[in-house]
């Protein structure tokens, strides 16, 4: 019989509600080799919409596979 391994869930309500709930994430794209473009840590406009760029394009089915995302987090790339 084969498992599928439990998904991480992305957690709210943390101390930095802008962007803590998505270092289990950026952690994990640094992890597999993904090199960050933005210096290793979120750019943030005018209107306070904070960006945090990768050197490559992300894998969101391998994401939505390792995560549980809510249903009102969605990922975002360039493709």
């Amino acid at each position: 019989m084969e498992t599928t391994p439990k998904k991480v869930p992305i957690l709210a309500n943390l101390a930095d509600f802008r962007t803590a709930h998505l270092q289990p994430v950026i952690d994990f794209l640094k992890a597999q080799g993904n090199v960050p473009a933005t210096d290793d840590q979120f750019r943030y406009n005018r209107d306070g919409l904070g960006v945090y760029g990768f050197a490559q394009p992300l894998d969101t089915q391998l994401l939505q596979e390792h995560f549980d995302f809510r249903p009102w987090l969605k990922v975002w790339y360039k493709g």
